[in-house]
């Protein structure tokens, strides 16, 4: 069963607040979350990308390549 892809809005920090942030700014965000958090996010957006890029295209290998990043994610993360 498909299901119809959702859009979302993207707002960049320069759209939010008018100009560009700065170093120091972005790693006093990133600075409350914990290093495992972090990493998780990041080995989800990977694995969406990574799905996204071949969704027609065999999606059962593309589930399971994708899965193993979210894996080695968690396994970094544990």
């Amino acid at each position: 069963m498909r299901t119809a892809s959702q859009l979302a809005v993207y707002e960049t920090y320069e759209d939010l607040y008018g100009r560009k942030s700065t170093l120091d700014e972005l790693i006093a965000d990133v600075g409350q979350f914990t290093q495992k958090s972090i990493l998780w996010v990041c080995g989800v957006i990977v694995s969406g990308m990574q799905l996204w890029n071949r969704i027609d295209a065999q999606p059962r290998m593309s589930l399971a390549r994708s899965s193993d990043s979210t894996l080695i994610a968690h396994s970094i993360c544990a």
